[in-house]
C-alpha cells in the first residue's frame, strides 16, 4: 500500500479488503476485521469492523518511517471464533512537507 506523506488523518486508505468463510450462511460465516497490535498497529484502524476498510488514524512521517508492516486479521463468529491473518506492507510516499531554511539566521 502506497500512502502519501500528506495523507489527512481520517482518510480512507485501504477499501476493498475481504476475507471468506465458507461455512453455510449465518453468524460462522459472518467475517469481522482488526488491526493486530503490534509496533505499527496505531497508524490505522477499520472504519467499521464488518466492513474491510481501512482508515488513516495517525500522521505519517517519510523522513522517519518508510516503510512498514501492519498485521490484519479475520475473525468469524463461532464459538470459538476462527481466525486468519495476513501482513499489510506500507510504503510511506515523500511529499513536499519542509520549509527552506537560511542557513544563518541574520546576512549583514
Amino acid at each position: 500500500l502506497n500512502i502519501s506523506e500528506v495523507t489527512v488523518v481520517g482518510t480512507r486508505v485501504l477499501q476493498g479488503v475481504h476475507a471468506i468463510d465458507n461455512d453455510q450462511q449465518g453468524p460462522f460465516s459472518s467475517v469481522k476485521y482488526s488491526v493486530l497490535s503490534g509496533p505499527h498497529s496505531d497508524y490505522f484502524e477499520f472504519e467499521n469492523e464488518l466492513e474491510g476498510t481501512l482508515v488513516l488514524k495517525k500522521s505519517l512521517d517519510y523522513e522517519s518511517l518508510k516503510q512498514f508492516d501492519v498485521g490484519i486479521r479475520a475473525q468469524d463468529h463461532g464459538d470459538p471464533p476462527k481466525n486468519t491473518d495476513t501482513t499489510l506492507t506500507v510504503h510511506v510516499i515523500d511529499a513536499d512537507d519542509q520549509n527552506p531554511k537560511f542557513l544563518d539566521d541574520r546576512y549583514t
